[in-house]
């Protein structure tokens, strides 16, 4: 398995706590994975079932903010 953590920032840099991100994995087996809250950091950690050769998409807040490569650490601004 693949972790991925997504960081979710405001437009001035700060961590945005309790906003709501999910990822969607492209391919065969193509959906969403559960949505999850960040923590006091700003981050929540999806264990994705793909490699670092296949897209993925972040949501936060209901906007589609990342649509590229898996990467272990993914920061959004909302």
């Amino acid at each position: 398995m693949t972790y991925v953590t997504v960081r979710v920032v405001d437009s001035s840099g700060r961590p945005m706590e309790y906003a709501r991100v999910s990822v969607w994995r492209g391919g065969i087996d193509s959906g969403f994975y559960p949505e999850q809250r960040t923590d006091r950091d700003g981050e929540a950690e999806f264990e994705v079932g793909v490699s670092s050769s296949d897209k993925i998409c972040v949501y936060a807040e209901g906007q589609k903010l990342y649509d590229d490569y898996v990467k272990a650490r993914i920061t959004v601004v909302v």
